[in-house]
């Protein structure tokens, strides 16, 4: 396992991630750099592919019917 440590006074370049939804799987994408975040939402599983020390990465997933519910409000 990978250990990640955080310094006092570091500079942390911030990435925001786009998301998408494959089967069970949410899949949270870097658009500037190659960072993947896979999390199985019936498992807990998550899988982190390319992560950066210098790079903080966020973003959050929800299905698209909860765009739609929220727009129509009449």
């Amino acid at each position: 396992m990978r250990q990640i440590v955080y310094r006092e006074n570091a500079v942390m370049e911030q990435h925001r991630c786009e998301s998408s939804c494959i089967a069970d799987w949410v899949i949270h994408e870097c658009p500037k750099c190659d960072y993947q975040l896979w999390e199985n939402v019936l498992t807990k599983e998550i899988k982190v592919l390319n992560a950066k020390e210098n790079i903080s990465h966020s973003g959050f997933y929800a299905p698209e019917e909860y765009y739609k519910s929220t727009n129509n409000l009449n």
